[in-house]
């Protein structure tokens, strides 16, 4: 019999393309989520998986969904991320990343990004020039999937004061609950689409408690941790407490498609200056 969960995912079970989710089922991998209430009602916009429901149900309990500054490392060609939601409500904030982008933001409107390859020696240095003329202080979420030196990435911003309200660091799940492991420091690092990458769930789940956070969620597929500033700990007192039962195990089968394909022109609308998405054109 399916659990409330299964019955969610079972469209993804009967596609003709999830035999992997079908494998995951039947080997009991798939981690009853509707114990947290942060992932118990799975919501996708524009993310991975269901990380934008987590975060929306996150920064409704501070008290902060509306309005805010988000700053985004890692952003592919910044189609699918954890911060478009965001900018589609009204945020504004800061993109970093390696790739080009397949829109280009509007000319002073909400999002700034510039291009670049992300090492100890200039994280801080880019990252708070592309938050100008705003500062470190004015950050209510961070978002890091650089896909290896996300740890010493992470770390290296909570050393230099970066306190969001809340973090969104992947996690590489092919280590269990309760590992302690690091991908060692290589600024030339590239990923090779294989398990050598970043650090363990557990490892990220000690840095952010030591730095006076607490994790409350992880993304569906098991690719993101979430934690939130120890100042919202009563705001959270249904959350599980204990990391096993936040971890998510690896499910990196495809996930199903909501809606159409992203626009370059949706995309760079949501980046107007004002809540109002409309397209620039040129027309008189």
């Amino acid at each position: 019999m399916l659990t409330p969960l299964k019955w969610r995912l079972r469209p993804w079970l009967l596609s003709a393309d999830s035999r992997d989710a079908r494998v995951a089922d039947a080997l009991g991998l798939l981690a009853e989520r509707s114990n947290n209430p942060l992932t118990a009602k799975p919501r996708k916009f524009w993310s991975q998986a269901d990380e934008d429901g987590i975060l929306e149900g996150i920064l409704e309990r501070i008290g902060h969904l509306d309005s805010g500054v988000f700053l985004e490392l890692g952003v592919g060609n910044g189609s699918e991320n954890n911060t478009l939601a965001l900018l589609a409500r009204g945020w504004k904030g800061g993109w970093l990343g390696g790739e080009k982008l397949c829109f280009q933001p509007q000319a002073g409107g909400r999002l700034q990004f510039r291009r670049s390859w992300l090492t100890l020696e200039n994280v801080i240095d880019e990252t708070r020039s592309v938050l100008q003329p705003l500062s470190f202080a004015d950050c209510d979420v961070v978002s890091v999937d650089l896909d290896g030196n996300d740890f010493h990435i992470v770390n290296r911003l909570l050393e230099a004061g970066l306190r969001p309200k809340v973090w969104v660091a992947e996690y590489n799940s092919a280590f269990p609950c309760g590992a302690h492991w690091t991908m060692p420091y290589d600024a030339a690092h590239k990923w090779s689409r294989d398990d050598y990458y970043g650090a363990s769930f557990s490892s990220f789940s000690d840095l952010f408690r030591s730095s006076s956070y607490f994790p409350v969620a992880c993304s569906a597929q098991g690719a993101n941790l979430f934690a939130v500033r120890d100042d919202y700990l009563t705001e959270f007192a249904d959350v599980p407490k204990d990391d096993r039962d936040l971890f998510q195990p690896g499910l990196y089968f495809s996930l199903p498609k909501w809606g159409h394909r992203p626009s370059t022109l949706t995309l760079q609308s949501l980046t107007a200056p004002n809540r109002h998405h409309t397209r620039s054109s040129n027309k008189t």
